[in-house]
């Protein structure tokens, strides 16, 4: 998949409601390839970088002024994630 036609759709407050309501893992415009924000079992907001062997998978997410004026897309798949389908 062509990396500029993939569409953000979401605003940062319409990305929050979908991980809120488990429908999903969502992906910055700006995030890197492989990263997203997604819920832990404890309902937890987690940062998940599935390219990056040299941490801990998931980490506590932050909330920047970058964070929340990106626009995002909802994400199901590692791969997509990853940008590569």
């Amino acid at each position: 998949m062509n990396k500029k036609s993939i569409k953000y759709p979401l605003s940062f407050t319409e990305a929050l409601e979908v991980l809120m309501k488990n429908e999903g893992w969502i992906q910055g415009d700006n995030f890197a390839d492989g990263v997203v924000f997604k819920l832990d079992e404890s309902g937890l907001v987690k940062h998940c970088d599935f390219l990056n062997k040299s941490h801990d998978r998931e980490i506590n997410a932050m909330l920047t002024i970058g964070v929340y004026s990106q626009n995002y897309r909802i994400v199901y798949t590692q791969p997509d994630a990853e940008r590569r389908i």
